[in-house]
């Protein structure tokens, strides 16, 4: 019985990892399908997975509030992607909730435990939040991208506009100059000036989109050619410079956060590691401290070191906040 109980913990862990590797590749590579279909022996197997989830999706989604109320957050992950919305998105959440729930069930039936409702409901939750999650993280990592590619843009920006070039012809060499989503969203961008929008109207709802600071300077500044016809050479000189000045501030200040990361880490640790050497050297000191029921003592301990982190992570802040 011990020898299935093991293989079920197993195969319980590697579903989850399973879940969680098939939802970051869903998210991550599914809007490139069509791309791929050329290079397959039957194309119509490369979107057979995506049509079920459409399909499931499609019957779940039929009149729903549920799913109604809820779409509107995830739309902002998914501006390059053409095959995934905001409803599929939904569809995954509620059937990895599921799964994760039934895996704790299985578990308690395997080890006679009584079920209880909190846990599952727990589990449920961890479940249904998991892509969050993830698309949190994959969110934050495509702002980074675009954010390492501003200075760039301003130098395209800047020599195409000194060759008298208009906006449209500056944006087109941005798109053809670019790859990832940067480039995307300057697509849009394009589009919008296609639909009528002036530049700095089409590049503030591009911020709008990303949150990107230097976006926003971008269009206040451009917005300053357009009202008041200075410029644009002028203009995009200036915004080269404090664009690159701004770079050089943001790198300095991520090394002097990652130097106090790590020394905050070997700080928060170090009180854990002479507690496992005076364990190593007197394993008795910590029995009587853990055995013996001394839940004041313990209760101290837990109090001393919680002030000790709170101290380090204050004096770390306000060291970065100074410099």
């Amino acid at each position: 019985m011990e020898f299935y109980k093991l293989i079920f913990q197993i195969l319980a862990f590697v579903i989850i990892i399973y879940i969680i590797y098939f939802l970051y590749k869903y998210i991550l590579y599914a809007y490139k399908n069509k791309r791929l279909e050329r290079y397959t022996i039957n194309p119509k197997n490369t979107n057979s997975l995506n049509n079920k989830i459409d399909k499931i999706t499609k019957k779940l989604s039929k009149n729903s509030n549920f799913y109604l109320k809820r779409k509107d957050k995830y739309d902002k992950y998914l501006l390059d992607n053409k095959d995934i919305t905001s409803y599929h998105i939904i569809t995954l959440k509620l059937f990895t909730g599921i799964i994760i729930g039934l895996i704790y069930i299985f578990e308690c039936m395997l080890y006679k435990l009584n079920l209880n409702i909190l846990i599952l409901i727990i589990m449920y939750i961890v479940g249904y939040y998991l892509i969050d999650i993830i698309l949190e993280l994959e969110y934050s990592k495509k702002l980074s991208s675009m954010d390492n590619n501003i200075s760039r843009i301003m130098i395209i920006m800047n020599n195409n506009y000194r060759l008298n070039k208009n906006h449209q012809e500056v944006i087109d060499k941005i798109i053809k100059e670019l790859d990832g989503p940067i480039k995307n969203e300057f697509k849009i961008v394009k589009k919008d000036l296609n639909n009528g929008l002036d530049i700095s109207y089409a590049l503030k709802r591009m911020y709008d989109r990303t949150n990107l600071s230097k976006i926003l300077y971008i269009s206040e500044l451009l917005s300053l050619n357009i009202k008041y016809g200075i410029n644009i050479i002028d203009i995009c000189d200036t915004l080269e410079r404090d664009i690159t000045n701004r770079e050089k501030t943001d790198f300095y200040l991520l090394k002097l956060k990652n130097t106090n990361m790590l020394l905050t880490s070997v700080l928060a640790i170090l009180p854990l590691f002479l507690f496992l050497i005076l364990y190593m050297l007197n394993p008795e000191i910590i029995r009587t401290l853990l055995v013996e029921k001394n839940y004041i003592v313990i209760i101290i301990e837990l109090i001393l070191y919680l002030s000790y982190l709170l101290s380090i992570s204050y004096i770390v802040r306000r060291d970065l906040w100074k410099s």
